[in-house]
């Protein structure tokens, strides 16, 4: 054996023996009784002696139940006319609905056709619609009636629709075309 391999091991048996010697000297000494075996360290698998736990530690990576994205519901295929629908609510409700503000559309277009008397045009539209049936959002997505009034005054009375609410609470989405002034 090297003389460095000699001191090394000479360190760890005399640092060993004055551990033994310290927890002797913190013990109270009974003659009779055995010497207890030196403790030895030991390792241990915390996800094997207890899953339940390493499933809770690996859960609490996880976001809540209720923070998990879901998905949207597939978009229904686009229809002649290009009116578009997606997410929970009806065509048949949407459409009616629709037919409703068709006279107040139209109202904000002749008010502007009295200034431009050959104002005519397409506006698409799209309108969100949130679970209770509200319209949080109408845009004039495309226009060929110049922008201004006329669309401004049709956007906001899109936005005072009320739709039916969905049964699930989630949102939809109306695309739709109207032309003015054929």
């Amino acid at each position: 054996m090297s003389r460095g391999r000699i001191h090394d091991l000479a360190l760890v048996l005399a640092l060993a023996a004055g551990a033994a010697c310290a927890r002797r000297a913190a013990t109270p000494v009974d003659a009779g009784a055995p010497e207890p075996p030196p403790a030895v360290p030991s390792l241990r698998d915390a996800a094997v002696e207890h899953p339940r736990d390493a499933q809770a530690d690996l859960a609490a990576d996880l976001p809540p139940a209720h923070a998990r994205v879901h998905r949207a519901p597939a978009p229904r295929p686009e229809t002649s006319g290009g009116f578009k629908v997606q997410g929970e609510i009806g065509r048949t409700e949407a459409e009616a609905v629709l037919r409703g503000v068709r006279p107040k559309l139209d109202a904000c277009y002749t008010q502007a056709r009295a200034q431009t008397p050959d104002l005519k045009g397409r506006v698409t539209f799209r309108l969100s619609i949130d679970g209770r049936g509200r319209v949080p959002l109408a845009e004039a997505v495309t226009s060929t009636l110049g922008g201004g009034d006329p669309e401004l005054c049709m956007v906001e009375a899109l936005r005072d629709l009320k739709f039916p609410p969905s049964p699930s609470g989630g949102q939809s989405t109306l695309t739709f075309p109207m032309t003015f002034g054929h």
